[in-house]
């Protein structure tokens, strides 16, 4: 039988999942509010935590705008990829008609990704990294 204070209390997150809570509502409020709305204090809220939580997590804003851009990398990545067709002018065109789709579908991924409306005080290298794997020149496309 459970004490009246036990029954109401909210049971604690198990630490694996808050990265991935604090992420997920990173990206809700992104879409919600825009890249202006994207603050310490509205993540927290927005994940039903203490805003402690997102410096204790992810090292602050910088940190949680660099979580954000690595998803949002791969997420393009993963847009623009297709299959090795044989002809490199298919798989160009096919993969800028996939980039633009993916810009029009998440424009606040798209601003934080490409147009620096978050600047940040961390280096950007992670995210970028992820970008630049897929097109880099492989010797048998070519």
């Amino acid at each position: 039988m459970f004490s009246m204070s036990e029954a109401g209390r909210r049971s604690r997150t198990p630490s694996a999942e808050v990265e991935r809570e604090l992420l997920s509502a990173a990206e809700a409020v992104l879409v919600r509010d825009g890249p202006g709305g994207l603050t310490v204090r509205a993540v927290a809220a927005e994940a039903g935590i203490a805003p402690m939580g997102v410096y204790n997590r992810l090292g602050g804003k910088d940190g949680l705008v660099d979580a954000l851009l690595i998803k949002g990398f791969d997420r393009l990545r993963a847009a623009i990829e297709s299959p090795d067709d044989p002809d490199m002018r298919t798989r160009l065109r096919d993969g800028g008609l996939r980039y633009r789709e993916f810009a029009l579908a998440n424009p606040h991924f798209y601003a934080i990704m490409f147009e620096d409306a978050i600047p940040s005080k961390s280096t950007r290298e992670p995210a970028s990294a992820r970008w630049s794997a897929p097109w880099r020149w492989h010797p048998r496309r070519a």
